[in-house]
């Protein structure tokens, strides 16, 4: 019968109390203090600043508290599956407040910090422990176990670093890098010999068979599949130390690529055709509907003056009527083949055919911002994206127009920040970004050639950055990095509309064709063609 003294249930309460004080009230009183950027945070990033606060003021205490029983807890040293457990429970009473608390915390915020795996790993942990404070047994063991912890402030303080804005090769970053390698490798890995010596030396006993089946099972399975994440875990965290060290001097242009091209959570509009100048065409999800663009190339162009032969699939119905179409259509994209390079003119020469007569100026998110430091380019690269119920193509945003989307989400330029050149790069950065997703949708529809001979348009997409799709979710679970960026594209499949999902990660250093990401495209399971699309795919590589 399991019993538990007054003084672990008061450990226990008192723990929780302290744990919500220091979240509600300690965390945001003292990070003011420490770091004024903290007051800048939307009210989602606090809730998670505070909880993560929590957490590394949860990992000093216990690990601490860990390390002193392991080294002068003679009972427990001793016996370590019926060692007297009194100090211990005190260790794991705290533990079990802080767990509750977490609970608590993440069941009433659970839209900025829900997560069904935390809810999982604190019922398992809870459970785990009921033997050691209600049984009295496995003591030893149970505190092993938090050794763990001495990682989590690391791990915490590298997202404390990525919200302030600190760039990964910051000599802040790589030393907090460096340092959470070390200890994870301390804490988790060099240990486990000892941990399994010490299980290997009672597995059998007399004293492991009064444990009862429970017991045993919560133990030793719990055990094992820690430890084989752990393992994953160090792996995926050396290599990013590795990249975190090998990348410095290229973070700063990676950066204002993730920042200002691909978090959707900051609406950017510009971003491969939608409207930088009207905001009711501005991203907001994957269902936003993005219509084709009506005006021609340029005729005087030679490279544009052979008519384009589309597929009838592809062809604007004969039922959408001109006025509907150019209420929807893009203010920038009506006329964005006056703005694409011609091989046969200068750039000077099309910024003057750029000219609205009704004006004589340019388009107003072609237009140079006021105290603009250097010219940027205005010229507009056409994609080989077809667009749906069109002949043409998508055409991507201009140096200038990212300039003035950036301005518009309250960046503002300072020396040494960014350059021409680094304006050159990201925009070079993120039209490749979509090439590739184009092509790896591509290879998705050879798998329906004989169903659309005319081959898939784009439609629609949008950015679902904070919406990690539950692939990403598993693999993160499996100690892979999170996307850094969701998209989900809905293509036309001559008459049928179909999504995909794409996440992107961080693929390392830039390399010579401007590509740094690594894309997961995959149709999503929004019907039985596309599932078995899925499992024909996933058949083939397993055979391969």
């Amino acid at each position: 019968m399991a019993t538990f003294n007054k003084l672990i249930i008061g450990t226990a309460v008192t723990s929780f109390t302290i744990f919500q004080l220091l979240f509600h009230v300690l965390s945001s009183w003292a990070s003011t203090r420490i770091t004024p950027a903290f007051n800048n945070l939307n009210q989602k990033r606090k809730i998670e600043w505070n909880s993560r606060t929590v957490s590394t003021f949860h990992a000093l205490v216990v690990g601490a508290f860990c390390v002193y029983i392991l080294l002068y807890d003679e009972a427990v040293n001793a016996d370590h599956v019926w060692g007297d457990p009194s100090i211990v429970k005190l260790n794991i009473a705290i533990t079990t407040g802080y767990l509750i608390s977490d609970l608590f915390l993440i069941t009433y915020y659970w839209k900025a910090i829900g997560d069904k795996f935390f809810v999982i790993h604190h019922l398992a942990a809870l459970y785990a422990y009921y033997f050691v404070l209600g049984e009295g047994m496995l003591a030893y063991f149970g505190n092993f176990r938090l050794l763990a912890e001495f990682s989590t402030p690391f791990v915490n303080q590298r997202w404390f670093f990525e919200v302030l804005g600190y760039p990964k090769s910051s000599k802040a970053n790589i030393i907090n890098g460096v340092l959470m390698t070390i200890v994870f490798f301390m804490a988790r890995i060099v240990v486990m010999p000892v941990y399994y010596a010490d299980v290997i030396s009672v597995f059998g006993t007399e004293a492991f068979h009064r444990v009862g089946v429970a017991a045993q099972s919560a133990w030793i399975i719990s055990s094992v599949v820690l430890d084989v994440m752990n393992l994953m875990w160090m792996v995926k965290i050396t290599k990013g130390c590795y990249k975190v060290i090998s990348l410095i001097g290229q973070e700063e242009v990676k950066m204002h690529v993730k920042f200002f091209l691909f978090k959707s959570d900051l609406n950017l509009e510009v971003v491969m055709g939608l409207s930088a100048s009207s905001p009711s065409v501005a991203v907001q999800s994957a269902n936003v509907s993005v219509h084709p663009q009506t005006a021609s190339p340029p005729s005087e162009c030679p490279m544009h003056q052979e008519k384009m032969e589309g597929c009838p699939m592809h062809m604007k119905s004969p039922d959408q009527g001109a006025e509907n179409q150019n209420n929807n259509v893009p203010a920038h994209q009506e006329r964005a083949y006056e703005y694409l390079e011609c091989p046969m003119k200068s750039s000077t020469s099309q910024m003057k055919d750029g000219i609205d007569p009704r004006n004589m100026m340019p388009p107003p998110n072609q237009m140079p911002s006021p105290n603009q430091p250097f010219p940027l380019s205005t010229i507009r690269e056409e994609s080989s994206i077809p667009r749906a119920h069109s002949e043409q193509k998508w055409v991507y945003p201009s140096e200038q127009m990212f300039w003035n989307a950036m301005l518009r989400k309250g960046w503002r330029w300072k020396d040494d920040d960014i350059n021409p050149k680094d304006m050159n790069n990201i925009i070079k950065i993120h039209n490749q970004n979509n090439e590739q997703a184009w092509k790896e949708i591509l290879k998705w529809e050879a798998l329906h050639a004989a169903e659309c001979p005319c081959g898939p348009s784009l439609i629609r997409f949008g950015g679902k950055a904070k919406e990690y799709s539950p692939r990403a979710r598993i693999r993160s679970w499996m100690g892979y990095e999170l996307p850094f960026d969701r998209h989900d594209w809905i293509i036309d499949r001559c008459g049928k509309e179909v999504r995909y999902v794409i996440d992107y990660y961080d693929g390392g250093e830039v390399d010579r064709n401007y590509q740094f990401t690594i894309l997961d495209v995959r149709p999503a399971f929004d019907s039985l063609s596309a599932v078995w699309d899925r499992m024909k795919v996933a058949w083939w590589r397993w055979t391969s």
